[in-house]
């Protein structure tokens, strides 16, 4: 259940609000004289103050999020130098269902990626869009690139997931060509040992995002909580992940379906322009992206409490009904076409445009919508997706 609370008069007693206070009255309570009497703060006042929804989202979603991301690109690091020490059937799919559960939590962090200039480079070693063959190989025929440092240095079409999924998948040949790829191939040593090195790499620039994050490190989860140093006020929080939800719904509706679909280029579907081709993970990256909209919207992480629905519906229950239908309906609709998404662009195309047009209308909603409810700002290029 979730709850606000606040401290009532010279007494300091502390009520609960479950979701229906959150709708109700001004609670007054008489002090010890004559004259003391104080107003407890509820839907019309309390509820304007983000700071509660703030203080729970970054408990309850923001930095365990993180912590999943650390403790899967652990994994993900041991698995791939698995892999480069024994490689063989069973060693290298362990290693691709690490990478699957790796890059779920990942992408489930989107729609709250917030923080100083820093973690743009961290994002792009993480997962720079597209991979480059070419730089994959050149990476492979250099030495250095078995080493964590070599790794680092390169470029980030040449790192990160994407670089990952190049060297572990081969979906489109039913993964055929991989172990021989890591076994019997001239260059197979130097494959082994650049998956091992990717591993490394990655999972230190999770880490990074985990200490920026966490309590015990840098903390910036203190500061998105109160809304003070990196975030200014509570007003500059709010707003900040108002507008990266907003960008996630952008990047899902016009880069991850639209270009797929040929939105840009007449019509005509453009498989190659899927996020995850080799893995054939772009549908399920579709829905975690939206599992992590959705929870930083309505609060359910580690729990079910306070999100940004809570602020949205003390201002304009209408709106927040619309974001919940249309998140709904733009994942039920994901979840429709039938993976993988390289087939389905020709042989079901119509469930591909319906969950284009769904996201769409997500997007429309929260790029209006939501952004006047809470009285955020998004320029122009920010809201256009298409």
């Amino acid at each position: 259940m979730r709850a606000l609370s606040c401290s009532i008069g010279p007494v300091n007693r502390r009520l609960a609000f479950t979701r229906a206070a959150l709708a109700g009255c001004v609670l007054v309570v008489l002090g010890a004289g004559a004259g003391s009497m104080t107003a407890c703060e509820t839907a019309e006042t309390k509820t304007q103050d983000p700071r509660p929804v703030l203080a729970a989202l970054t408990t309850n979603v923001v930095v365990p999020a993180w912590k999943t991301l650390d403790e899967e690109a652990e994994g993900l690091k041991n698995a791939l130098a698995e892999v480069s020490r024994a490689p063989s059937d069973a060693s290298v799919e362990k290693a691709r269902q690490a990478f699957i559960s790796t890059r779920g939590a990942w992408k489930r962090t989107e729609a709250f990626r917030v923080g100083p200039p820093e973690i743009d480079t961290w994002k792009s070693s993480i997962d720079f869009w597209p991979a480059s063959a070419d730089a994959i190989a050149k990476a492979t025929a250099n030495p250095r690139a078995s080493t964590k440092e070599g790794v680092a240095s390169l470029g980030a079409n040449a790192k990160g997931f994407m670089a990952i999924e190049y060297l572990l998948f081969d979906s489109a040949n039913a993964n055929a060509s991989v172990l021989p790829s890591l076994t019997t191939a001239a260059d197979a040593q130097a494959r082994r040992g650049y998956l091992a090195a990717l591993g490394e790499v990655l999972r230190s620039d999770a880490a990074k995002f985990y200490e920026l994050w966490n309590p015990a490190g840098k903390n910036l989860a203190r500061e998105l909580a109160e809304g003070s140093g990196f975030f200014v006020s509570a007003k500059v929080a709010t707003d900040q992940l108002v507008r990266q939800a907003c960008f996630t719904s952008i990047a899902i509706e016009s880069t991850r379906l639209g270009k797929p679909l040929g939105r840009q280029n007449g019509g005509t579907p453009v498989p190659a322009a899927e996020e995850s081709p080799r893995s054939d993970g772009s549908i399920r990256d579709l829905d975690s992206a939206l599992a992590g909209l959705s929870a930083i919207y309505r609060g359910v992480g580690e729990k079910d409490d306070l999100g940004l629905d809570d602020l949205v519906r003390a201002k304009n229950p209408t709106v927040d009904e619309h974001v919940v239908r249309d998140l709904d309906a733009t994942r039920a609709s994901i979840a429709k076409i039938p993976p993988p998404l390289r087939l389905a662009l020709t042989r079901d195309p119509g469930k591909v445009q319906a969950a284009f047009d769904a996201s769409k209308k997500l997007k429309n909603t929260l790029a209006t919508e939501l952004v006047s409810a809470l009285g955020t700002t998004l320029t122009f290029s920010d809201s256009d997706g298409d």
